[in-house]
């Protein structure tokens, strides 16, 4: 049985070589990925209907840089590797990416940065979901650890991610979908606004002075002053430029009436 012999000897020597090559790890990745590709097909009738969207922009203002908080619920997990699409209004504005892909792609880890899931930036999560960023639409697949059901959601993309509100007054709606439910959910109709004396912008602005003193405090921010404010007859004078400046309002001078 020689031949039989050195023909086993051929085929264990060749299994082997099989084993230790990138043959075997090459056909461990596929399959893994065939799992999750079955276990994502058998779970896909899961209903993961976004429910209770509402969206706040800070500030509400025409043409400003703004940051964009979503608040939503699901009514069941999101799988792992399920993606969840955020849509903006056509009239929003976005920074042009890089066409370079390499470019375009660090562009992208810098904005994952300023978008916040549940208190935890997407660049700081343990499994960084993928990122595809179309025009006005993010899409982003969905890591293990997040966007469950039964609890609120916040997504928020920061000022950094450089989203600039319509330039024309109005009201718009931000849509929303995952990969487990195709119908598009509407936000709540939220208000962009032209003029600042109308804006309801939810940032406090505390200005602390002293008598005496020209050093002022400006929502922690030191700032000087041309002259202190001071004590005239039982009452406090302050310099009215300086504050309206701060509260982003306009001082102008009539030299006629001298007001």
């Amino acid at each position: 049985m020689p031949i039989l012999a050195i023909g086993r000897r051929a085929s264990e020597k060749m299994l082997n070589k099989m084993l230790n090559s990138k043959f075997l790890r090459y056909f461990v990745f596929l399959s893994i990925i065939f799992l999750l590709f079955q276990y994502s097909s058998f779970t896909h009738n899961i209903n993961g209907k976004i429910t209770d969207l509402n969206v706040i922009v800070d500030p509400n203002l025409a043409g400003i840089n703004a940051t964009y908080s979503i608040e939503f619920s699901i009514e069941n997990d999101l799988a792992l590797f399920d993606w969840i699409c955020v849509r903006f209004p056509e009239e929003t504005q976005f920074p042009d990416l890089p066409e370079d892909e390499l470019e375009y792609n660090k562009a992208l880890v810098l904005m994952a940065d300023d978008i916040i899931v549940d208190s935890i930036s997407l660049i700081e999560r343990k499994s960084m979901p993928y990122i595809v960023f179309d025009k006005r639409e993010f899409r982003f697949l969905n890591p293990i650890d997040i966007l469950k059901a039964g609890i609120k959601h916040t997504i928020i993309f920061k000022k950094g991610c450089g989203i600039v509100n319509p330039r024309e007054a109005g009201f718009y709606k931000l849509k929303i979908n995952t990969q487990r439910d195709s119908e598009i959910k509407e936000s709540n109709a939220y208000e962009i606004i032209k003029d600042i004396s109308s804006a309801e912008v939810s940032e406090k602005i505390r200005i602390i002075m002293e008598i005496g003193n020209k050093t002022v405090n400006v929502n922690g921010v030191r700032k000087t002053l041309d002259v202190a404010p001071y004590l005239k007859e039982g009452r406090t004078m302050v310099p009215l430029r300086f504050i309206a400046e701060e509260l982003k309002g306009e001082i102008n001078w009539n030299n006629d009436k001298k007001l």
